[in-house]
Formats: structure tokens, C-alpha cells, sequence
């Protein structure tokens, strides 16, 4: 224990309170209780009260020297005055003087040696420790060698779950070794012992105070044979049979075969490598020639010994390292338990305050990673200073979860009613079974930010909003919506179209109004080009192509309002949660593909043109009487020189007029002198062979026709929206439906191909090869040699 600050006394300037007389109720309770403290530290020191049992007089510290004993006189009026009035200045320059009771055990290394050894007899080892550095006193006394079987040994016996002490250690090292968690070499905290080396040592004071193989080579070579070459180590020859000699004799801290080399591996005490060449030169502690012309068998002699000792020292390692570690899992398992009391503490009083459903929303994952901060993750007992510390910290924490729980509740309740409203359109334009016809209609997005349906969708989460009120407004918005696409649609096609519109003509009605589908611009080229397909109005609504997806940008919009909608889809029958589904509004101004749409009506135009049709007036009516007439691409029959079809040169395709445009749309990236831009009617003669070919292909296409078409996504006529691909449609209607013959499901109609990834064999009747000798009568004119 530090010795107390000496109190400065002054004999001529008395302390006032210690000048104060004591009054008479003072007196008297002095002489019945004995002495008791004064308010400071320095009139405790300074001065002690008489009592009249003794009829001693108060003494100082220079009473006991050699001046006598000062008169004490009672203050005066105007000096109790003074000093009860203190200096503004003193107030801010001097040093407070505070009352603090002494220890209690000040005094307990003063007692009887018998009665000390007495109540240390009942304590346990690693309290004699702490005891040892309490103060000097304790120090030195409990250090005493006399005094180490009465003191150290009995606390030993008093520790449960101890090793037993090794013979070569003193019973205050061991007990320092267990349980000191300080490097006993520089005294920094949380060291683990090394127990090949019965030592607490740091990684920096490691590399001090011992050697790798290597090291260790050079230093012996060094401070031992190069100062006297007489000396004769066996173990000098070379540094294989060094390390030999260094695995069997020394006790290695981190054993590796790997790395001899390393600065942190098989490391051994500088002072064993010199005990062990010291017992070796001079066992006996004699000056001897013996180690100068040694003998083989005494050197193997002595390393056999230095093994067998070192194998018993490994023996008491093992099992201080057993109870160190068992020590350490039960004092992880004590710290852990305190810590999630601590935690759960925190947590019933974040529950009082009101965070409950912010602790429920963040989740379990999130709660755990909370308890890991800092503030939190400790043993000790949560005390009012550290709940504030606690709630602090976690207050912008909560606050942030509860907007985000508020938002969340908010954006559920929106979905709900986006997915009422879905389900209002659905019942608008039809009820089960459904039909492709039906895929084209608008959904819940494109009215959300209608005022008729963001009034229902947006209000309050209190009021309930009824599944009628959305069946009410649906049919006005739709009538207004299809409207409105129609006229947006109209004017992009009139901006595209190579020919000024005849007044009095319906432009979606004309047989040249078809806009190539892009609703998989993610997949592969030749996918893409398999289901290209020139679509029209109004099986364009159920497209997705003329949906522009939204932004990342879009999809962190901090309306709640908007973020809620957009993420509200539930098209395939999946969660709303599914941001994959995240779409917007149909918008032809945003999505048209104005481009590829007037490449397509261009090639569209000489098609029609092929049939003996105006392309300005022909109708899809009129397309459709030809219905009996197939085209041939004169551009594939007589290709340029660079062009390598797709065709042996002998052959060539038979196409109805819709697969005619899709040829064209699909095959015409190729560059401009490949454009397929001349058709012709085939011949009448030839016709029987084109259908009888045709009739062929219809019916391979029907043998299996779910199976044929892998990448098309199919629809349930059977159920309100699942659209799923080949095999989870198959499983559906075997777990769902019972039905097992998905052939005749296709002919029947109980599903169909989704509009939206159309595909050939079922929107487009496929084209068939002929031969080139069949042609009779051609209006090509072949190409000159030169071009």
C-alpha cells in the first residue's frame, strides 16, 4: 500500500477546525464513545483527541519529535469569521481536501504473525496473490520463504480444480503462472503462458528471450565454439543434426515441421540453450577437461537425460495446459452468462420504454449483432451510469428501426390493397378459364397513380378500405386507359410509318401496324431470335417490352407511396415482397421502339406489296383472305457472294405472310445488302406440296407439344396468374389438377403460351422447305457477276 501524503502543519497557524473547541455535547460523547475521526485527513493526522480514561493530550507528528506540545487555543470571533468566509481565489487555485475512511486492513499487517497466519489459512491461492501485490508490506511478508508451506501450500489445498505443482517450481511462481494474466518479462495484460516454458511471455519479449533452429545454430557456433576451438560439440556438424538434437532436448513452443525458418515457430528459451551447454562443459560445477576430448557414449549419455527430463517436464505441461484451458471455458462460460444477463437486462428495460416492436422488427439476426456493440458486450452488472451509456448509444439505432417499421406497416398496407385492386381487374375482363385475350389488359400499376384509385391506395392505414370500392372505379379507368393507349400508340406509328395515312383509316387496323416484341432483351441472340415476333394492338398490352423497367434510382424512391406500388407485383404468383417484379406504368412514349419499329414496316410493305396489296390501305382483314397464299425470300435463294445462308443453296423456305415479317424482323441485323426485301407469291402448282408439308410439321409439333418449346412460358387456363415454365407447369397439373396428358392439355386448351414470350409453333404457323427446282416462274433478276 503507497504511504499517505505527510500532512504540512503549521505550529503557529493552527487549522481552524482543528483550533475549533469541541462543544459540550461533544465532549461528553467523546468520553462515553472513545476518539473519533475528524472531518479532514490532515486534523486527523495532525492532531488526536484526548480521552479521560487516559488523560492523554492531543500530540502531533512534531510533538513526537522534539518541540513541545503547542498551545491550542479556541478561535476567535473574527477569526471563526475569516474562516468561515472563504476566498474567491482560493475557491479556484487550491486543492480540495477530502474526508475518506481509511482501509479497514490498514492495520492487518500489523497484527501477531500467529494471527495473520491464522485468517490467511482459510484463503484460497489466487487470493494470497492478489494480497501479495496489495502493498509492500504484504509483499515481503507473504514472499517470506519461511512461511511458503504455511501460507502458499495450505491456500493450495484450499483451491478446488488445481494441477499439481511441478518440482521445479516454487509455490508463489506457480501460483503467479496460473493466474497472473501479466508477461512476466515487460507486464502487459491478457499474455497466455507458455507452458512448454512454465512462462507468461509476449510475442515481442518472445523474440528476445529465445531462438528458432536457426538462431539458435549461430548463436551456439558463435558464443560457444568460435571463442574456443578446443570446445567439441557433436551436435556442430551440420544443421540437420542439429535440429534432430533441438526436437529431442529443448522444450519447442509451437511446433512446426514446415517452418524452421520462421520467426515465430518452434522457438526454445535462450537460457535453456545455455543451462544445456553449461551441464554439458561442466556437469559438476568443476573446472574439468572432459568436455574438450568428450566421448561419444558420454555425449549420447547426457542427451538421453536431458530428454528424459525434458519428457517429465512436458508430462507436468500437459496437465497445467488441461486445467488452464478447462479454466478458460469455464471463466468464457461465467463471462458469457454475465453478458447475456447483462443483455437481457438491457433488453426488458428497451421493452419498458416502448421499443418493443422495433426489438421484434430488427429480428433475431439483427438483436444478436446489437448485442455484439461494446457498450453492450460486457460482464460487468448494468448500473444507471451504464444504461444511459446504453441508451445513448442505441437511441439513433431504435429511432432508424422505428421509421423503418412505421414505413414498412405503411407499404404492407398498400399492397394489400394493390392486390385488391389486381384482383378487381381481373374479375373486370373476365373469370376463369382464362384465355390469352385476357393477358392483354392493364394491371393494378398502371391506375395507382389515377386520383380515383391513389385516394382508395393511400389513405390512412386505420381506415378499411373494401374490395368494392375498387371494383366500382375499375370499369372508367379502364375505358379511359385504353384510350389513352390507343391515341399514344396511333401517333408513335403515324412518326414511323413510310407513307402519309389515307384520312378516314385506322392506323392499328392497317396490316403494316406490327412492332417488333423486345420483351427478352436479357436472353441470348439466338433465343431473342426464336421468339422475336411482330406483335399488334391490342395483345401489345400484355407485353412487358413497353414496360420500362425502372432504375435503381427509381427502386430507392423515398415516397413510400411509389416504392410501395412498384413493388407490389404478384404477376407468376409470386411474394409482393419478389423485387425482381418491381415495373411500371405502360408508357408507349418511354418504351417504343421507333427504330426496329420502322425497319419492320418498311420490310412489312414489300410483304404486302408481294401479296398485290396497298400497303397504305390493306387491313388485317384483307391480309387474312390471303390466307391460302406463301411467300418465298428471293434474297435467300439468290444470296450476295458473302452472304452464307441458312440453307443448302438447293432449297428454300415457303412462308404464310405474318412468318414472311417475321424473317425479316429476325434476320435483318446482318447489314443493309442483306436485307430481305424481295418476295414473291409461290406458285399454285406448288401448293399441294407446301400443305402436305405443313400437315407433316403440325402433327410433330403435337406429339409432344409442352416439350417441344423448352424456353416459352406457359399459362394455366385453370388458375387466376400461374405462369410458370415446362416442368413446374407439368408438375402443377399432376399435383393440382390431376391431370396427367399435357398433349391434350395443349390441344385443349387448358394451357396456353403466354403472350408475352410468344412462340413460333403456336403464334406462327413455321415454314417448310422446298426445293429451288420446284420454282417455274420468278420475277428475280440475278445479280451481275461484279456486285
Amino acid at each position: 500500500m503507497p504511504p499517505r501524503k505527510k500532512q504540512k502543519t503549521d505550529d503557529a497557524e493552527p487549522d481552524p477546525v482543528a483550533r475549533s473547541a469541541p462543544g459540550p455535547s461533544q465532549s461528553a460523547r467523546s468520553q462515553q464513545d472513545g476518539p473519533r475521526r475528524m472531518l479532514t485527513r490532515a486534523s486527523a493526522k495532525g492532531v488526536s483527541l484526548p480521552t479521560e480514561a487516559s488523560g492523554s493530550k492531543p500530540t502531533t507528528k512534531a510533538t513526537r519529535a522534539t518541540k513541545p506540545p503547542a498551545t491550542i487555543k479556541a478561535p476567535t470571533a473574527k477569526a471563526t469569521m475569516t474562516s468561515q468566509i472563504p476566498d474567491s481565489k482560493a475557491l479556484t487555485t487550491s486543492k480540495v481536501v477530502r474526508s475518506h475512511r481509511k482501509g479497514r486492513l490498514q492495520t492487518l499487517p500489523d497484527l501477531p504473525v500467529e494471527i495473520q497466519l491464522e485468517i490467511y489459512s482459510y484463503l484460497e491461492s489466487r487470493d494470497l496473490l492478489l494480497l501479495s501485490r496489495l502493498c509492500k508490506k504484504f509483499h515481503a511478508f507473504f514472499l517470506t520463504r519461511a512461511l511458503t508451506k504455511s501460507l502458499w501450500a495450505q491456500a493450495r489445498l484450499n483451491t478446488d480444480d488445481i494441477p499439481p505443482r511441478p518440482p521445479f517450481m516454487s509455490e508463489p511462481a506457480f501460483i503467479n503462472l496460473l493466474y497472473s494474466p501479466y508477461c512476466q518479462l515487460c507486464g502487459c495484460s491478457n499474455v497466455r503462458p507458455v507452458w512448454t516454458w512454465f512462462l507468461r511471455c509476449c510475442v515481442k519479449c518472445m523474440q528476445e528471450v529465445s531462438f528458432n533452429p536457426k538462431d539458435a545454430y549461430e548463436y551456439v557456433f558463435k558464443e560457444y565454439v568460435g571463442k574456443n576451438n578446443k570446445r567439441r560439440f557433436f551436435f556442430m556438424g551440420n544443421m540437420h543434426e542439429f535440429v534432430e538434437l533441438y526436437q529431442r532436448v529443448f522444450p519447442v513452443h509451437n511446433r512446426s515441421r514446415k517452418h524452421w525458418q520462421s520467426k515465430v515457430h518452434n522457438r526454445i528459451p535462450k537460457a535453456d540453450l545455455d543451462r544445456f551447454i553449461k551441464e554439458w562443459e561442466d556437469p559438476n560445477g568443476k573446472a574439468t577437461d572432459k568436455f574438450m576430448n568428450p566421448l561419444y557414449e558420454d555425449w549420447k549419455a547426457f542427451t538421453k537425460t536431458q530428454a528424459t527430463r525434458l519428457q517429465e517436464r512436458n508430462r507436468w505441461a500437459r496437465q497445467c495446459e488441461a486445467w488452464y484451458v478447462r479454466h478458460e471455458d469455464e471463466r468464457y462460460d461465467a463471462l458469457e452468462d454475465a453478458r447475456r444477463a447483462r443483455f437481457k437486462d438491457i433488453l426488458a428495460r428497451l421493452k419498458e420504454e416502448g421499443w418493443e416492436k422495433e426489438l421484434e422488427f430488427m429480428g433475431p439476426d439483427a438483436v444478436e449483432e446489437m448485442s455484439e456493440m461494446p457498450v453492450i458486450r460486457q460482464a460487468a452488472k448494468l448500473t444507471p451510469k451504464g444504461w444511459e451509456a446504453v441508451r445513448k448509444r442505441l437511441n439513433d439505432l431504435l429511432t432508424e428501426t422505428r421509421h423503418k417499421r412505421l414505413a414498412k406497416e405503411r407499404e404492407d398496407v398498400i399492397r394489400q390493397r394493390c392486390a385488391a385492386l389486381e384482383t378487381a381487374i381481373r374479375d373486370h375482363y373476365g373469370s376463369l378459364p382464362r384465355t390469352a385475350d385476357m393477358e392483354a389488359r392493364p394491371h393494378y400499376i398502371d391506375f395507382a397513380y389515377s386520383e380515383e384509385c391513389r385516394t382508395l391506395l393511400d389513405a390512412p392505414g386505420s381506415d378499411e378500405v373494401a374490395p368494392a370500392a375498387f371494383a366500382q372505379v375499375v370499369p372508367t379507368l379502364t375505358e379511359r386507359w385504353e384510350a389513352e393507349q390507343k391515341r399514344e400508340l396511333t401517333a408513335a406509328l403515324e412518326k414511323v410509318l413510310p407513307f402519309p395515312v389515307p384520312e378516314g383509316v385506322d392506323v392499328l387496323a392497317l396490316a403494316v401496324a406490327i412492332i417488333p416484341c423486345q420483351c427478352a432483351p436479357q436472353l441470348s441472340h439466338w433465343y431473342r431470335a426464336d421468339n422475336t415476333c411482330p406483335v399488334r394492338w391490342p395483345a401489345l398490352l400484355g407485353h412487358w417490352c413497353m414496360r420500362k423497367h425502372p432504375s435503381v434510382a427509381d427502386l430507392r424512391l423515398d415516397d413510400i407511396y411509389t416504392r410501395s406500388v412498384m413493388r407490389a407485383w404478384t404477376d407468376t404468383g409470386r411474394a409482393l415482397e419478389d423485387e425482381t417484379q418491381w415495373r411500371v406504368p405502360f408508357d408507349v412514349t418511354a418504351a417504343f421502339p421507333a427504330y426496329t419499329t420502322r425497319r419492320a414496316i418498311k420490310q412489312a410493305c414489300n410483304i404486302i406489296e408481294a401479296l398485290g396489296l396497298d400497303p397504305a390501305r390493306a387491313t388485317i382483314e384483307d391480309i387474312q383472305k390471303c390466307e391460302n397464299k406463301r411467300l418465298r425470300c428471293l434474297k435467300c435463294i439468290h444470296p450476295p457472294a458473302n452472304y452464307r445462308g441458312l440453307l443448302p443453296p438447293d432449297q428454300y423456305e415457303a412462308h404464310t405472310w405474318m412468318g414472311a415479317i417475321r424473317h425479316v424482323v429476325v434476320r435483318s441485323d446482318w447489314g443493309e445488302e442483306l436485307q430481305h426485301t424481295t418476295w414473291e407469291v409461290i406458285e399454285e402448282e406448288n401448293m399441294a406440296l407446301v400443305q402436305e408439308l405443313e400437315s407433316q410439321a403440325d402433327a410433330q409439333v403435337l406429339i409432344n407439344p409442352i416439350d417441344e418449346r423448352i424456353h416459352a412460358t406457359w399459362c394455366c387456363s385453370l388458375c387466376v396468374d400461374y405462369n410458370e415454365a415446362r416442368e413446374p407447369m407439368t408438375a402443377h397439373l399432376r399435383t393440382v389438377h390431376g391431370i396427367e396428358d399435357t398433349t391434350r392439355c395443349v390441344q385443349d386448351g387448358i394451357i396456353f403460351v403466354h403472350p408475352t414470350l410468344p412462340s413460333k409453333q403456336y403464334t406462327i404457323k413455321p415454314a417448310v422447305v422446298l426445293p429451288v427446282s420446284s420454282i417455274t416462274v420468278t420475277t428475280w433478276t440475278p445479280p451481275d457477276a461484279t456486285n
